[in-house]
């Protein structure tokens, strides 16, 4: 068994197959629910669990898990509030400067782009460019 699914499997006990999860992007889009719903019961634990896993995923040679954690989990935080407040305490700044791009993307606007990049600069003494 890979690594990415080990670790999915002991820290979400997610479970593979044709009926259940089968790619890493399956996987992201599990925890994306699970991370909203950890937010709203503020459960820490679970929390750490889940931005350790993406951070994991991000830093891994294989560029499937690097895109799978962008793509399926980092650039949808922006679609809820919670979650958007939630990057600036969340992410590291070095996972936030990998995906500063796939936020603008997603945000498309601007001026909401510019004010996360500057609330994320003074709440983790910062200073990332746009």
């Amino acid at each position: 068994m890979s690594v990415w699914r080990r670790k999915a499997t002991e820290l979400f006990n997610i479970r593979f197959g044709p009926t259940q999860h089968e790619t890493i992007y399956d996987v992201f889009r599990t925890l994306l629910g699970l991370v909203k719903e950890a937010h709203n019961r503020g459960d820490e634990d679970q929390l750490k669990k889940i931005y350790e896993y993406a951070e994991w995923c991000s830093t891994q040679r294989a560029d499937d898990l690097r895109n799978a954690a962008g793509v399926s989990f980092y650039e949808h935080l922006v679609d809820d509030e919670v979650t958007y407040q939630a990057i600036l305490r969340w992410i590291k700044p070095t996972i936030f400067s990998i995906i500063k791009d796939l936020l603008k993307w997603r945000i498309k606007d601007e001026t909401v782009y510019r004010d996360l990049v500057d609330k994320f600069n003074v709440i983790n003494g910062t200073s990332i460019q746009y």
